[in-house]
């Protein structure tokens, strides 16, 4: 559990209302999967999304769901709200992320969907990294990201850009 919460510190998370952009959606979940190196996972089916959910998300999260419970039910326990809505019949969920970050400010980003590639469905992500002289929060940052993308047979093929981000501004910390 601390292990997870030092994870949690500060978390870069790829949020945002769903939209729809290209080829894909972006769907926002609350909670992240703590993974030290880069991962990705295709899902399918709602068995498996549900399977994602309830048994990886929500624990990695501390989350722990127990029916029947004991103890009043909250209007908004994920254990009964549930993962997003997604029609499996015409989508699939790619969710992933590029593993631990050493401090702030890191970004990732979806910069398209190619759904054209005859072999593979590619998708590429760019992984912003602060400048060298920026001055950053010295904390742990994760990035994740779920994406809704239209159903194929097609293998996924994440293909990840680095990029160097221009520094921000906290408060009276600043760049001169």
């Amino acid at each position: 559990m601390k292990r997870t919460l030092l994870y949690l510190t500060l978390c870069s998370l790829l949020l945002a209302t769903p939209t729809r952009a290209g080829d894909f959606k972006v769907l926002e979940l609350q909670y992240i999967m703590p993974h030290e190196y880069p991962w990705v996972n295709v899902i399918t089916t709602e068995a498996d999304w549900g399977n994602f959910y309830y048994n990886e998300l929500l624990p990695a999260n501390g989350i722990n769901c127990v029916f029947p419970t004991e103890t009043p039910v909250k209007q908004d326990d994920p254990c009964l709200t549930g993962p997003p809505d997604v029609d499996f019949k015409t989508s699939q969920i790619v969710v992933g992320g590029l593993g631990l970050k050493p401090s702030s400010d890191f970004q990732a980003m979806v910069a398209d969907v190619d759904t054209t590639q005859s072999t593979d469905l590619v998708i590429n992500i760019i992984d912003g990294a602060p400048a060298d002289e920026c001055i950053l929060l010295p904390v742990v940052s994760l990035e994740m990201m779920t994406l809704v993308i239209e159903k194929s047979d097609k293998p996924v093929k994440v293909n990840v850009h680095n990029a160097t981000l221009h520094c921000q501004t906290y408060g009276a910390l600043s760049n001169y």
